[in-house]
């Protein structure tokens, strides 16, 4: 009878078998929380028809709670009307980057997630008249950059996407 390595041995070994059960379970939890939290929507869809119209420049000036994180959580919930599509920029953590004028702002970014991307909300085209709803962020890391239009300010994450025609 041939002899089985110390690893053929261990293999076989019911604490081994147990062992590894348990590290797949807890593997398998560990990833389906991180997906939970990641792509959380916060229960946001029940704000939709509550949300604060206002303007860019409102959202500019501070006037609104801004989201305790890129989720939406805890954020004053606006819709912006009439808003034009000018550059559509998909992130690498899956963010798809809505960039916006109206009147005087020539960049304004809104950010639909992957959770409100699953969940129906379609990015539009460029050249588009789009009503948005989503949540006022304050993202600290872009206050001077150009390409975000040198402020901090966002709709992060939209919830909802409206042809103004």
């Amino acid at each position: 009878m041939k002899r089985l390595t110390s690893w053929g041995q261990k293999l076989r070994n019911p604490n081994y078998i147990r062992f590894g059960i348990i590290v797949s379970l807890v593997s398998f939890l560990s990833i389906y929380l991180t997906y939970v939290f990641a792509f959380s929507g916060h229960n946001l869809d029940k704000f939709i028809d509550n949300a604060t119209k206002t303007s860019l420049e409102d959202i500019l000036l501070g006037k609104f709670t801004t989201s305790l994180d890129k989720s939406g959580k805890n954020g004053t919930v606006v819709e912006v009307d009439e808003l034009k599509v000018s550059q559509i920029m998909r992130a690498i953590d899956g963010d798809v980057h809505v960039h916006v004028t109206k009147g005087n702002i020539t960049v304004f970014v809104t950010e639909i997630t992957p959770y409100w991307q699953l969940h129906g909300v379609k990015s539009p085209r460029i050249g588009d008249v789009i009503n948005i709803t989503g949540v006022v962020f304050w993202d600290s890391d872009h206050i001077d950059e150009e390409w975000h239009g040198k402020t901090g300010w966002e709709i992060h994450p939209v919830i909802k996407i409206d042809s103004a025609s």
